[in-house]
């Protein structure tokens, strides 16, 4: 099979590797709106594409094609979540930022929380404690409902409810001492 590859040379993968930062960096000027028509002809081609994109699929992964096409109709369906709510969640996570916590802000322009306004909504959410109005929370709380975060928040949600447990341990410990005939099978009468 390897005859059919071509193998780049060092240079051409420099090249290969400056002109994907150049594009970055160009792609990245566009904004939401200027991404979203090149997204919508991908999502068209891909859509255009879904059979064979299917077949491929199933010839690579052994997978049946039924499951094939329902894999590759659930990708397009995200897909074309992401381009019709691009610019609202965009707006919404720029909103969130205004409540991030000082000490993300203050974070080089470069540090990757910072930089990626869905992981800047998951540190505010982690220090959502730290924000003094509680409408401000209920903002951070609907947009991560609106957004759906990510599986790593779910454990930074974990580790906080462990932590507030544990800092709770004492109160607890101590309602269980004065209030015993309130307590059984552990369940609050």
């Amino acid at each position: 099979m390897t005859n059919l590859v071509t193998i780049s040379s060092e240079k051409e993968i420099a090249e290969k590797v400056k002109a994907a930062q150049l594009a970055k960096s160009d792609w990245g000027k566009l904004g939401v709106e200027g991404r979203n028509p090149y997204l919508e002809k991908i999502y068209k081609t891909i859509e255009a594409k879904k059979e064979k994109l299917a077949k491929l699929q199933s010839q690579e992964m052994g997978m049946p094609i039924t499951q094939s096409r329902l894999d590759v109709d659930g990708a397009l369906q995200y897909f074309r979540w992401y381009l019709d709510n691009a610019a609202e969640k965009k707006k919404i996570l720029q909103e969130m930022y205004k409540l991030a916590p000082k000490r993300l802000k203050d974070m080089p322009d470069d540090y990757w929380e910072k930089k990626n306004l869905l992981c800047s909504l998951e540190v505010t959410l982690f220090y959502i404690d730290e924000l003094e109005n509680q409408s401000d929370r209920d903002k951070v709380w609907e947009a991560w409902h609106v957004l759906g975060g990510s599986a790593p928040s779910y454990d930074t949600i974990g580790i906080r409810l462990l932590n507030y447990l544990f800092t709770s341990l004492d109160t607890i410990s101590d309602f269980v001492d004065k209030y015993p005939k309130l307590i059984a099978f552990g369940e609050f009468k």
